[in-house]
């Protein structure tokens, strides 16, 4: 379960649900806003060499730009949840930024749904800023956020779980044409997760409670090139 890989934009993103479970990267919802997406790729098997070294599956998604010829922007809203994006040229139009949000609340769909304890609700935030150094040379800016919570309530009132999960991703990455053979990709990230689980214990005759909080933080860094040599492709990097 924790052999799935997942990329956007050169960029390695630890997980890409909503919810997800521990010591896995699955999950109950998706985290990836597909109003943002170009295109993905989804590899099962003969991973190519710059994927590392993950053995079930590989998810390379590309985010698209936003738009370089004016603001737009639109809303939407359900009953389950609400959605709203924006996008724009920087300065001279050199570049482009493109912004979405997204917050989702179960509470209305409990009695509907039948769920039986509780509900969960998450919000998630897609940040992209591309500016063109030259023609040759890009910077991107990638911020996927998330933050999910969910409360529990079981045995006829008398337990209480809280839970709350946390992810974040920032990286930066520079796309670069040396030559008509030779170009390249190298990307900076980090990310971030948390974790926190409480429990409140009531039965009639003890009250007690516990609680859980663990959080890893870590760097990558990807460089990717291709090298055209005649009619074949070299692929190296670290």
């Amino acid at each position: 379960p924790i052999e799935n890989g997942f990329f956007i934009d050169n960029v390695e993103i630890p997980n890409v649900s909503h919810m997800p479970d521990a010591g896995s990267t699955g999950g109950y919802y998706s985290l990836i806003d597909p109003t943002v997406v170009r295109s993905f790729d989804f590899v099962v098997g003969g991973f190519p060499a710059q994927y590392g070294g993950y053995l079930s599956s590989i998810t390379d998604i590309a985010y698209r730009e936003g738009s370089r010829e004016r603001v737009t922007g639109y809303a939407r809203f359900d009953i389950a949840m609400g959605a709203a994006g924006a996008e724009g040229p920087l300065p001279g139009k050199r570049g482009s930024w493109l912004l979405s949000l997204r917050h989702a609340d179960f509470v209305y769909l409990k009695d509907i749904l039948d769920l039986p304890t509780g509900h969960p609700r998450w919000t998630d935030a897609h940040l992209k800023v591309v500016y063109d150094l030259t023609p040759r040379h890009t910077l991107s800016f990638l911020d996927v956020l998330s933050g999910d919570r969910q409360i529990e309530v079981r045995d006829g009132g008398y337990t209480m779980q809280h839970d709350r999960i946390d992810q974040n991703t920032a990286g930066l990455n520079w796309t670069a044409t040396w030559s008509d053979r030779l170009r390249s990709r190298t990307s900076v990230a980090w990310s971030s997760m948390t974790r926190g689980r409480t429990l409140g214990y009531a039965p009639p005759d003890s009250a007690y409670g516990w609680s859980d909080e663990r959080k890893v933080d870590w760097l990558a860094v990807r460089n990717e090139n291709h090298l055209a040599v005649g009619a074949a492709t070299i692929q190296f990097g670290v």
